[in-house]
């Protein structure tokens, strides 16, 4: 029994590698059910690894990292607001910190760009103080759901 599942193992593992070609072959023509199988173990066990979990929202991971890191390192008082915002659960108050973060390092007004890196702020804040993958995922949606919708409005300087 113990030799049989280790074969087993051992076809499975060759199915589902990178470099199996001849097996791909061998399994789509020989068995539909088992290439789906196959497929699907594929997707599930596919992850892009990103800093956090709420970065699968951005659509330019990474790109506003030294800016935001800048931000945190240099202007303190960006994360003390953060964290006052957030802990009074004043969600509209957290938008503008993290706008007002993003403002500090774009000189252009560019509001995609202010937008990004408030958005990678907020990622880095909302990990920093130990929010849940779930949870971090919920605050980024929620933020950038009022970003959309409001732009810069309540207490911006734009």
């Amino acid at each position: 029994m113990e030799n049989s599942l280790g074969i087993f193992n051992q076809i499975l593992n060759e199915l589902v590698s990178e470099n199996a070609e001849d097996w791909d072959n061998l399994v789509l023509a020989s068995s539909p059910l088992l290439a789906t199988f196959r497929n699907t173990y594929r997707q599930l066990c596919h992850r892009e690894i990103r800093p956090f979990a709420s970065c699968i929202l951005c659509s330019a991971p990474c790109q506003y990292q030294f800016e935001t890191v800048s931000l945190l390192r240099n202007y303190p008082f960006f994360g003390s607001q953060f964290d006052d915002a957030f802990f009074k659960k004043a969600l509209e108050d957290v938008k503008q910190v993290c706008i007002r973060a993003g403002q500090m390092e774009v000189w252009s007004g560019d509001f995609d760009t202010i937008r990004r890196i408030a958005l990678c702020f907020l990622n880095h804040k909302a990990a920093e103080i130990g929010l849940s993958s779930s949870n971090q995922e919920k605050l980024s949606r929620d933020v950038q759901g009022l970003i959309e919708k409001d732009g810069f409005q309540k207490g911006s300087t734009q």
